[in-house]
């Protein structure tokens, strides 16, 4: 890589950010720290605000999604890990409450799946992720880890692949060698 394109990139970040600290001075700050959340503050904070990210990942104002995340919290719930030990019907009631009146089976099933990626794969934790991000020899970028877990995540909440993944055998019981030519 030349000196010019080194130089570029350093430009390039620099100019990025003072276009990021502009909009946060605009805008008025971090969306977290509006629903309490200091994402600074430590893996217990990172992991309500990736709860929150994900109920403001679906197609819903911000005021319900803000709404069902106090919801959420009023019942427990603090990170995404612990939605797959609550039941369907409770967790759809917590988001009726909160105004997911037609998402509600979606976002609870997304939860759950979500939930059990992070469960079956990250002790429970979202921030064990960013963990194994800083382990020595570990060469990932915030986004190449943002898109394996997505990923992953979309993968594990496929409900049709758990259909045809599960052994159907038809012909188990026909008995092949007795069947008229």
């Amino acid at each position: 890589m030349t000196r010019a394109a080194v130089t570029g990139r350093a430009e390039n970040s620099a100019e990025d950010a003072r276009l990021a600290r502009l909009v946060v001075a605009t805008l008025g700050g971090r969306y977290s720290t509006e629903l309490g959340i200091d994402v600074d503050a430590g893996d217990a904070q990172v992991e309500r605000w990736f709860l929150a990210a994900t109920l403001f990942g679906t197609r819903i104002s911000a005021a319900i999604a803000e709404r069902t995340f106090r919801v959420l919290s009023d019942a427990g719930l603090a990170r995404i890990g612990q939605a797959r030990h609550i039941p369907e019907e409770d967790l759809i009631a917590y988001l009726d409450e909160g105004g997911y009146a037609r998402y509600d089976f979606r976002t609870a099933t997304r939860l759950q799946a979500l939930s059990g990626v992070i469960g079956e794969r990250y002790d429970g934790q979202v921030a064990v992720i960013g963990q194994r991000l800083k382990l020595s020899g570990m060469h990932w970028s915030a986004a190449g880890a943002d898109a394996i877990t997505t990923l992953r995540c979309q993968q594990a909440s496929r409900p049709e692949d758990r259909i045809c993944n599960t052994l159907h055998n038809q012909t188990a019981g026909a008995d092949l060698g007795t069947q008229a030519s």
